[in-house]
C-alpha cells in the first residue's frame, strides 16, 4: 500500500484502547499474539473467543453436531501409558489439544502394542 506507514503504539497504549471498546476489534496474522491476549485482553471476550478456535478439544465439542461421527476424546498426558486404544477407531491421531508443534502428532495406524498406547 503506497504512501501508508504502520502506526506503532505501547502496550499500555493498546491496553487502554481495549479498555475503552466493548468489542475492540484488532488484527493479527501470527499465533505469538495468543498469549499477549491472553495476559492483556482478559477483560474483552477475546480470550474466550481465541479459546474455541486453538483448543482442539473444545472446538470438536462446538461443531460436534455437525459431525456426529468425527471420533475425538481427551486424555491427560500422565495416562497415555494406560490408555486402552482398543475401542478407538482406526487410524487416529494424538495431538496436543492446545498448539501447532506437528512433530508431536503421532498416528496410529494399527492395534500394534497390545491394549496399550505407549508414551510419545
Amino acid at each position: 500500500m503506497e504512501g501508508y506507514s504502520p502506526k506503532w503504539i505501547s502496550i499500555s497504549e493498546a491496553v487502554a484502547r481495549m479498555e475503552r471498546s466493548e468489542r475492540p476489534k484488532l488484527y493479527t496474522n501470527s499465533e505469538n499474539t495468543i498469549y499477549w491476549l491472553q495476559q492483556f485482553a482478559g477483560h474483552t471476550p477475546i480470550p474466550e473467543s481465541l479459546s474455541f478456535f486453538k483448543d482442539k478439544h473444545r472446538f470438536r465439542g462446538l461443531v460436534k453436531a455437525a459431525f456426529p461421527d468425527y471420533f475425538f476424546t481427551k486424555v491427560a498426558e500422565e495416562e497415555l501409558d494406560s490408555l486402552d486404544v482398543s475401542r478407538f477407531p482406526f487410524p487416529f491421531i494424538i495431538k496436543p489439544a492446545v498448539g501447532f508443534f506437528s512433530w508431536v502428532y503421532l498416528k496410529w495406524t494399527v492395534l500394534n502394542t497390545g491394549r496399550r498406547c505407549s508414551r510419545l
